[in-house]
């Protein structure tokens, strides 16, 4: 991966996702996944954005 381009490795996960029969979810720029709660789903709100609430570190 590292001499290939970004571009290059979604089109071989495009492909080899739709040859498995599997489905690729492509998430947004600016989607937020870094900043949600995998357990409630609930958006930190990241310094300088709008929207989103404060969300407590949950436990392990």
């Amino acid at each position: 991966m590292a001499d290939v381009g970004m571009g290059e490795v979604r089109r071989q996960l495009i492909y080899k996702t739709t040859w498995n029969g599997g489905r690729l979810v492509v998430a947004d720029h600016w989607f937020p996944s870094s900043k949600t709660c995998s357990g409630c789903g609930e958006t930190e709100n990241a310094p300088g954005r709008p929207g989103g609430t404060a969300v407590p570190v949950e436990p392990v």
